[in-house]
């Protein structure tokens, strides 16, 4: 029957079937004959093409795309074909089964994206663009070319060094800074100083000192405003009239803020002289403030934005707060020196009384020869704080731009000698530290030093700023003011004469007749023996007792050596940081003061007081106490 035929199985087909599917089909004979082929071909390319290109362009090997050999391609075909055959039983197993395995056919056809991502990804790797190789080579050209050009410059100019004496060059280079600062001095550095200053605000960097503490006196309180890497500007603000008066406000944009904060009314502005990173902020407040600010400068420096010249001995009132003006010209021709004066009338004597009827000074104080710098005209002994800019920078004295030696003399032991020793100083920069280390370094004996070192070295580890000194500690540890002690002067020309000893020398000094016995000779001559300088009770700037007393002419040979030897102040090493972790050492105690403890006497540190956002407040620092 039709039916029994039908289900009566054909054997010849069967056997053919059969018979095909154990005949290798003819793609995976071509696969299997290439497998030999590739192996060679790759050989070939990884022995000879690939040695010839390094030869002839390194740089064809470095970004060349992995190649797609034969292989590669039979493996992505038998990977194809699996995945077709999976989908193809797939499609017939769902067809039987009434499509239930729609999972099967999903994850089939994500193998299939995976295997184009695959293939995409070896085909769009692409070699170095020729323009940006071209690039590198030619930004290397171009520093060879420079290196080339700057070793040639020095082959020529090294001859002209060779025979150029030592003072010939330190004339050069003296020039060559003096061009330098002309250039500074000008609108051009004017407007890069108030550039950084915007920068240092744009990037939220925070003051380089915090724990800034008003500091009280009889009519006015100070408070310092630190800016920039180092830089201090002050405002002074008077208790009767709230009227205030910036000092140096070379960051306009932080003092503004300050005044803001505290609703204060700013109307003078004083400027101790003409350098940017003191008077650069002049006009940008005189705008700010409509052009009602009075400016008050040196008439020799012509500083910017100032409307007001003043002279040596005036007197300027903010509220009512006077304000002395003594010129002290070194750091620059037209330098001053800001003194704030105690509170109180002048009788009918002329005597400058104290609110308590006492008399506290007079118009004509004991050294009435000043140097020019005003001193005399003013009741100078009344003098409670000093605005001295660079002129003296706490532990140190400003760069001689515009003096020398002479100058700075006079301005500390003439032109200031009659400032109190109880007279806070509030100078221009945060350099106590380093110059507190180059003290010590000149004398390591001197108790005073010492301590007011590690004090400092205490308070910059933890943040916390050195500002107010005062001129009792300047006059017992910054050696400008101790260049009058014939012995600090002995001990610092030893020093010289050690370092002297082992510089090296430049190389013609060798062939010099008794080089080394003039040299000698001369240092001899420079500095007398310690028992040839005369010996006097003095009292050298309110330390008294008995010390050493040096000329003018030895002083100033001091001062000279003291700049000679700073040369040096970069190699003196930090202290340990164990050492600066440990508490102040125990200072005598003051005799105004003889409850006070240091805190190495007092036990657990009390509460501090917090901030609005609850941080704890950073403890005032104070003046250094000796």
């Amino acid at each position: 029957s039709v039916a029994h035929r039908t289900a009566r199985p054909n054997r010849s087909h069967e056997e053919r079937s059969v018979s095909v599917s154990k005949r290798p089909s003819g793609s995976a004979r071509r696969v299997s004959g290439s497998t030999g082929g590739s192996f060679i071909r790759a050989v070939f390319r990884a022995f000879v093409v690939a040695p010839l290109l390094a030869l002839v362009d390194p740089g064809m090997q470095g970004g060349e795309s992995p190649s797609v050999t034969e292989t590669d391609d039979a493996y992505l075909l038998r990977q194809r074909q699996a995945s077709g055959e999976t989908m193809g039983g797939q499609k017939r197993t769902t067809e039987a089964s009434g499509g239930t395995c729609q999972s099967q056919s999903h994850s089939g056809a994500q193998t299939q994206k995976k295997e184009q991502a695959v293939v995409q990804k070896i085909h769009q790797s692409y070699e170095t663009s020729p323009l940006a190789t071209w690039v590198g080579m030619l930004a290397r050209l171009i520093a060879s070319a420079l290196a080339t050009a700057g070793l040639a410059l020095s082959f020529g100019l090294y001859p002209v060094y060779a025979v150029t004496p030592t003072f010939l060059l330190n004339a050069l280079g003296k020039q060559a800074f003096n061009v330098g600062y002309l250039i500074y001095m000008t609108r051009a550095g004017r407007f890069f100083h108030l550039r950084a200053v915007k920068a240092v605000h744009k990037s939220n960097t925070p003051p380089h000192s915090r724990g800034v503490r008003p500091s009280p006196l009889s009519t006015c309180s100070i408070l310092p405003v630190p800016f920039s890497q180092d830089n201090y500007a002050y405002v002074l603000v008077d208790h009767h009239t709230r009227e205030c008066a910036a000092v140096d406000p070379a960051d306009p944009w932080a003092v503004s803020d300050l005044l803001e904060r505290l609703e204060l009314r700013l109307t003078t502005i004083l400027t101790t002289h003409k350098h940017h990173d003191h008077a650069g902020g002049n006009l940008v407040l005189q705008t700010r403030f409509g052009g009602k600010l009075t400016i008050y400068g040196h008439k020799l420096d012509k500083c910017s934005g100032v409307n007001a010249l003043v002279a040596a001995g005036d007197l300027i009132k903010v509220g009512e707060t006077e304000i002395g003006v003594l010129h002290v010209p070194c750091h620059t021709t037209g330098h001053v020196v800001y003194a704030v004066l105690g509170g109180g009338g002048v009788d009918g004597d002329g005597n400058r009384t104290s609110t308590s009827g006492g008399v506290t000074g007079t118009r004509t104080p004991a050294h009435k020869y000043d140097a020019g710098s005003g001193a005399s005209q003013l009741p100078i002994h009344n003098a409670e704080c000093l605005f001295t800019g660079d002129a003296i920078i706490n532990g140190g004295v400003g760069a001689f731009f515009h003096g020398g030696p002479k100058d700075c003399f006079d301005n500390l032991h003439v032109r200031l000698a009659s400032v109190p020793d109880s007279a806070l100083v509030f100078s221009g920069h945060e350099y106590m530290q380093m110059n507190l280390r180059y003290a010590s370094w000149l004398d390591e004996a001197d108790e005073a030093t010492a301590n007011a070192c590690s004090q400092v070295n205490l308070r910059r580890q933890n943040g916390l700023s050195t500002q107010p000194s005062s001129m009792f500690v300047e006059r017992k540890v910054n050696p400008y003011f101790r260049v009058r002690d014939g012995t600090y002067l002995h001990r610092i020309a030893e020093l010289q004469r050690s370092i002297e000893a082992g510089k090296k020398k430049r190389w013609y000094r060798r062939y010099l007749p008794n080089d080394a016995s003039d040299s000698l000779q001369k240092l001899s001559d420079d500095h007398p023996p310690h028992e040839a300088i005369e010996l006097d009770q003095v009292e050298l700037g309110g330390l008294g007792g008995v010390n050493t007393l040096a000329t003018k002419k030895q002083s100033l040979k001091g001062i000279e050596t003291l700049q000679s030897l700073s040369q040096y102040r970069h190699l003196i090493e930090e202290p340990d940081s164990a050492v600066e972790q440990t508490a102040m050492p125990q200072t005598p105690q003051s005799g105004n003061d003889p409850n006070r403890k240091t805190s190495g006497e007092s036990g657990e540190a009390p509460e501090r007081e917090r901030t609005n956002s609850g941080r704890k407040k950073a403890p005032a620092p104070g003046p250094l106490t000796l």
